[in-house]
């Protein structure tokens, strides 16, 4: 009897596991068009936020005493 519970806990068990997560995940599919909207949202905030730290480092590298030489973006540094 030993044996059997073994054999169910080391092979039986983690089979079931995975086709059970598997299945899980082929159901859900893709993104809902909420997920799409909200990742596209996010994907603008995150290209205007980029936008903005570019101009302010173009803002802060015109005047070199504003900005401590070690805090200068890592392609400047190597120029």
């Amino acid at each position: 009897m030993e044996v059997l519970a073994i054999l169910f806990m080391v092979i039986v068990a983690p089979l079931w596991i995975i086709f059970h997560y598997t299945t899980k995940a082929r159901e859900k599919g893709s993104l809902t068009p909420d997920d799409e909207k909200m990742l596209e949202d996010l994907w603008k905030s995150a290209k205007g936020m980029e936008r903005r730290i570019d101009a302010l480092e173009s803002v802060l590298d015109v005047e070199p005493r504003t900005r401590p030489a070690g805090d200068r973006p890592a392609a400047d540094r190597m120029m």
